[in-house]
């Protein structure tokens, strides 16, 4: 009889549990901070503005290139061969004897 005692008092110590962290499970989280309503105010104002802003720059614009300076030099094939440093002959680990 002892250990049907037992087994029965285990049994219900774990049911008071599981129905325990099943209520907890079911609280409201209050750990955040409540938010005042005259920052909820402000925050909205600010965002209508960023709205407004990104609104009004919505519209991508291609902008055109106007320095010619850069386009000529790096075009031009005769400046690039005089500027252009000269390729040395690496010398092969595998010539020579044996």
């Amino acid at each position: 009889m002892r250990p049907f005692v037992r087994f029965s008092g285990l049994a219900a110590v774990g049911i008071v549990t599981l129905v325990a962290g099943s209520l907890g499970a079911c609280a409201p989280n209050t750990s955040a901070p409540v938010l005042q309503s005259g920052v909820a105010a402000q925050a909205t104002t600010v965002s209508s503005e960023i709205l407004a802003v990104a609104q009004a720059t919505a519209e991508p614009t291609l902008l055109v290139f106007e320095d010619d300076a850069c386009l000529d030099c790096h075009t031009d094939q005769t400046r690039l061969t005089e500027l252009a440093l000269p390729v040395e002959q690496v010398e092969s680990l595998s010539s020579g004897p044996g």
